[in-house]
Parts: C-alpha cells; sequence; structure tokens
C-alpha cells in the first residue's frame, strides 16, 4: 500500500478548480526569518483522513468529515513534509534561509469554498492511495516567482531550471517525508 504520487502540472490558478470536501493547510513562508508569502495544501478530505489514519498505523481508512483530530493529523503530515522541504533548500549555499510554518488546518465542506484569494500559482499531483486517485494541490502566492526574480535577478533561462529544481524538491520529499511519517 505504497502512496503514488504523480509529475506536478503547473497552471495559473483560477476559481473552481477543486471540489470540496477538502482539507486546507494555510503555510506562511518566510525567507532569512522574514515574511514573503502564503501556500496553501488541498487535497481530499478523504486521503487527509486516510493518510492520517496511516500515520497513526492504521489501513489507511479515509473518510469524507473532518473532525479536530483528522485536521491535527494532517497539519503535522504537512508540518514534517514542509520542513523536508526547509532542509533541502536550506542546504543550497546559494539560496536565502527559507522556512515554512503550517499556520492552521481547516475542513472546508461539500457546501463551501476554499479561501485562495491571495494565490497565483496551482500545483497539481495525482495521488493514488489505496487504489483511489485524489488530487493534491498546491497554491502559491506571488512569492513562488517574484521573491527569485528579484532575490537572484535571473534572466528566462536560469528562472526555469530554479523552478524545476524546487518543483524537484517538492515532489521528491513530499513522497520520502509522507514515507517516513507512516
Amino acid at each position: 500500500m505504497t502512496p503514488e504520487l504523480s509529475e506536478p502540472q503547473i497552471e495559473d490558478y483560477a476559481d473552481g478548480q477543486i471540489s470540496p470536501p477538502l482539507a486546507q493547510i494555510n503555510i506562511t513562508v518566510t525567507m532569512n526569518d522574514n515574511p514573503v508569502g502564503k501556500m496553501a495544501v488541498l487535497m481530499p478530505a478523504y486521503l487527509a483522513t486516510a493518510l492520517g489514519d496511516l500515520m497513526l498505523a492504521g489501513e489507511g481508512e479515509g473518510k469524507e468529515e473532518m473532525d479536530d483530530d483528522d485536521l491535527d493529523s494532517i497539519k503535522e503530515i504537512t508540518s514534517n513534509i514542509t520542513g523536508s522541504f526547509s532542509t533541502s533548500l536550506s542546504s543550497q549555499d546559494d539560496l536565502p534561509k527559507f522556512s515554512f510554518r503550517p499556520d492552521d488546518s481547516l475542513f472546508v465542506d461539500a457546501g463551501s469554498s476554499p479561501n485562495l484569494s491571495d494565490m497565483k500559482k496551482h500545483i497539481k499531483y495525482n495521488f493514488s492511495l489505496n487504489g483511489m486517485d485524489f488530487q493534491y494541490s498546491i497554491f502559491f502566492s506571488d512569492f513562488y516567482i517574484d521573491t527569485f526574480k528579484k532575490l537572484l535577478n535571473l534572466n528566462q533561462h536560469l528562472l526555469k531550471k530554479l523552478i524545476l529544481m524546487l518543483e524537484a524538491v517538492l515532489h521528491h520529499n513530499k513522497v520520502e517525508a509522507l514515507l517516513e511519517v507512516m
């Protein structure tokens, strides 16, 4: 029962790209201890609760509703993933110190919409677990590209290379972190 994660698809964010019920984890991004942006991780409630169940040595049973324990579990899993991401970025001598702090986790029920008003980029993954496929989404505010343009004054070729490296780290470390947690 090993989770599988697809290659990412990156696009500009537009309303209506995801459907509740969802778990939403809001994250503050800092650079050299200064806030520079926001991220949000969203996934179907069923996937979030199944991952939490796996973390507690269960069989990976999911459900469509989430309680406080479920929200705490998925926030902890996300914290482990973002911590791994921070460590990977910090090991790069030519990048500043980034950190990613999960602020809160929310349940977005079927009658509601997630609050993603500041988000500009949407990275989508197909996440397979227990023979089912789910959309796992990461949303970024303007910092995603703006920070690196300002920081490194990159030309288009180097900027694309940096973004590809970031996505590779996200993809690789997310799977590694989830497997460690489970």
